[in-house]
């Protein structure tokens, strides 16, 4: 399969004891490589996916590191190209002392003027990729022209797609008809939906009306859902986590479901594979965790 999005450095400050405002406090700093499209596609390949990663770095060391990255971890990155005199993207982002996200800066900057190359043969090649694709998977860092572009030749191959964050997934607006899965939470949901009920079945009923297939709601604490067919399956979220982190926890039960789906594994078990993805990722730093596994998610 094929995972078309963000690539980035991760930034992560977590506080060791609660924060105070104004002053300095205590706590760990460290850097990963992370990114939306980038978490998707490690996820993946962890859970035994063959996966190709279309992205983009800058021509600076972040981008060297990012790199050096996907080679170690085995990822196939001969997509993701070099942006001269562009910086790498970079995600900063201050936890409390709970794992909880406080405050996040994401200078995505490069992948607003990413554009599928306009040559004829990387055409042919992106168009051959996706073709081979068992389904392909984009997310909302992406430009609205590139989105479609994917769209366009996703015509006979299943389209996934990220919400990203409330700033970003109106961007998806325009290739909703063509997503066979959506993957949202509450706030991205409703922001998408136009929608402010509370009510979960009419924010996914919304979508729904947006013409997405199937929709996948994640709702923190409560759960997540699965919306399709005119049912909505749900999920409980797993009640003894050690919470060490919320970052890439989504991107988790995303990757989670996608394999599963692969598998032709039933919608409830779809979300069980993912909530425990999503549990095992917050019980960890980096925003992937390198012990995922299917073992993990099929216990």
């Amino acid at each position: 399969m094929v995972v078309f999005g963000a690539i980035n450095v991760d930034l992560l400050a977590t506080a060791s004891e609660p924060a105070a405002q104004d002053d300095s406090t205590p706590g760990r700093l460290s850097h990963h490589i992370g990114g939306v499209g980038h978490n998707i596609a490690l996820n993946l390949h962890r859970l035994g996916v063959a996966v190709s990663l279309v992205s983009a770095v800058g021509d600076d060391q972040f981008g060297d590191d990012i790199l050096s990255h996907l080679k170690e971890v085995g990822i196939d990155g001969d997509s993701v190209s070099v942006v001269p005199q562009s910086a790498s993207a970079s995600y900063t982002a201050i936890h409390n002392n709970n794992g909880d996200l406080l405050h996040a800066i994401a200078d995505m900057d490069i992948f607003e003027k990413f554009e599928l190359p306009s040559d004829l043969p990387w055409q042919k090649y992106i168009q051959q990729l996706i073709q081979q694709a068992t389904c392909v998977v984009v997310d909302a860092n992406l430009p609205q022209q590139t989105l479609a572009a994917i769209a366009e030749h996703c015509d006979a191959t299943s389209l996934i797609a990220d919400g990203v964050s409330q700033a970003k997934c109106t961007k998806l607006k325009a290739i909703l008809p063509a997503l066979s899965l959506i993957k949202l939470n509450r706030a991205e949901a409703t922001m998408l939906g136009q929608c402010s009920n509370s009510d979960d079945q009419q924010i996914v009923e919304a979508i729904h009306e947006l013409g997405v297939e199937q929709v996948l709601l994640s709702a923190g604490e409560a759960g997540v859902m699965l919306s399709a067919g005119g049912m909505l399956y749900r999920e409980e979220a797993l009640r003894d986590v050690d919470i060490v982190s919320t970052s890439g926890a989504g991107d988790a039960l995303l990757s989670a479901v996608i394999a599963a789906r692969l598998g032709n594994f039933a919608l409830q078990e779809q979300l069980q594979w993912g909530v425990r993805a999503a549990a095992h990722t917050l019980s960890v730093y980096p925003a992937c965790s390198d012990k995922l596994s299917r073992p993990i998610v099929q216990s």
